[in-house]
């Protein structure tokens, strides 16, 4: 029976059906071994929603199963759920629309994900066994490597219909560093929508620096300072904060404190919404709802511009969709293959800060006293009140435009809105990052001045 034929059977004539095939290929290791091997390992995933009119209510209801067999259930369940939730609101399935190009899918993960991360682990672990006698010494306690091909489709009762294939390549290390009796430990994990910007000679050199400078690190003096962030680490302070009060959905409830035109930020600060940026971690042609991503002007220097609209939200605020219905994949465990179980909700696709004129070196050599943090233990703003409070991982303490000393433990603390009032300085090359808690964004270095550090 076809798909439509089920959703009519079960007297549905408002729906939509999300159907995600992942095939994944995975590596562990423990030491210097490889593990576990295990792929490709192929699943799918179906999740329908069904809208329910009752009056001048509107009932929205989702549910998912991981069978076809089981759709019938899985649609009822949907239409079920739909009635219980009857709302004065607006919403209708979006129609079809012409969606933009943009690069989501690296074909060497397409044609050979099994062989790539057999490859990989192979060239990670012959680089860290070179460096296992330096002084000190680093070696790999755990890692995991994973290629993902993801296959969705997207129809809905209006005739819409869209069909996308995206890679994503994640790395994850534990590296164990020792000198004597003295230990330490640096965890670095990343995605990537391609294998070239992880390869092992691109990143490995970085994270045995960090791992190794840990040992020497020396716990930060309690004062107000300079502070930058790295890419990853902006990443996690300005999606959560940024994105939340950028939303319709937050204007819509009152929630937001950015009005157009207000000054939110120094003017060093230009954020733009971009889903079409080549490779970007959230890049698609459509969003999860099936209308087009597209680049949407959040703050014009340090001035908000737009709300980012999911397809209820802009029917309920009489505007246009941004295509920023999306199912989030934020969190510190990132379940790519289970992503049509998520529900759809307003958010942001790659928040791109725009470079600035800077390059870090020169950043960092106008510093007085200031730390260059590289990572948080746990960097995760309240995203109403923007406050935080997060250790140290690995940082460098600057002195009079020079590293002076490695720093962990103690605290930077502050709210994201005050800091990005008071930016000095943003470096002049862009990356696509997924931070810790936030999965993706396309940020330079930032300099945040009078951020409280805590320490003894």
């Amino acid at each position: 029976m076809s798909q439509t034929k089920i959703f009519k059977k079960a007297g549905v004539e408002e729906y939509d059906l999300y159907t995600l095939k992942a095939t994944v290929n995975e590596i562990q290791l423990r030491g210097f071994e490889i593990e576990i091997i295990r792929g490709p390992v192929e699943s799918i995933g179906y999740t329908a929603r069904v809208l329910s009119r009752k009056g001048k209510l509107i009932g929205l209801g989702q549910s998912s199963c991981s069978e076809s067999s089981k759709l019938e259930k899985c649609i009822k369940d949907a239409k079920y759920l739909s009635q219980l939730n009857l709302q004065n609101i607006q919403y209708e399935f979006p129609s079809a629309k012409k969606d933009k190009e943009t690069k989501i899918a690296d074909s060497q993960i397409l044609k050979a994900g099994e062989e790539l991360v057999q490859t990989y682990a192979d060239n990670l672990l012959k680089t860290l066994k070179a460096k296992a006698n330096s002084k000190p010494s680093v070696k790999p306690t755990f890692g995991k490597i994973c290629t993902y091909v993801l296959e969705t489709l997207l129809e809905n009762s209006t005739g819409l219909k869209k069909k996308k294939i995206e890679t994503y390549f994640y790395v994850e290390l534990a590296l164990k560093v020792s000198s004597g009796t003295k230990l330490a430990e640096f965890w670095p994990r990343k995605f990537s929508r391609t294998i070239k910007a992880l390869e092992p000679e691109i990143v490995l050199p970085k994270w045995l620096q960090l791992a190794q400078d840990t040992l020497k690190a020396k716990m930060p003096v309690t004062q107000k300072m300079t502070v930058i962030l790295n890419p990853q680490m902006v990443c996690d302070l300005l999606v959560p904060t940024i994105g939340f009060h950028t939303l319709g959905e937050t204007k819509f409830k009152k929630q937001t404190i950015f009005n157009k035109e207000d000054a939110v930020a120094a003017d060093w600060l230009t954020i733009q919404d971009d889903g079409l940026h080549d490779f970007g971690l959230l890049s698609s042609p459509f969003d999860d709802e099936g209308n087009p991503q597209g680049i949407t002007p959040v703050i014009q220097k340090g001035v908000f511009k737009n709300y980012l609209y999911d397809q209820k939200y802009a029917l309920n605020m009489e505007e246009k969709p941004t295509g920023n219905g999306l199912k989030s994949l934020d969190g510190t465990i990132v379940n790519l293959i289970n992503k049509n179980t998520v529900s759809v909700n307003g958010y942001p696709t790659n928040l791109s800060v725009k470079p600035g004129n800077l390059s870090l070196e020169n950043m960092v050599s106008e510093v007085k006293n200031g730390i260059l943090v590289e990572q948080f233990s746990w960097l995760n703003p309240d995203p109403m009140a923007t406050s935080f409070s997060s250790e140290i991982r690995n940082a460098y303490m600057i002195k009079n435009g020079e590293y002076t000393q490695v720093l962990k433990g103690g605290m930077v603390s502050g709210k994201a809105f005050d800091m990005i009032k008071n930016i000095s300085g943003i470096s002049n090359q862009q990356f696509i990052e997924s931070g810790a808690t936030a999965f993706s964004c396309i940020s330079p270095y930032i300099r945040f001045e009078n951020v409280q550090v805590v320490g003894k």
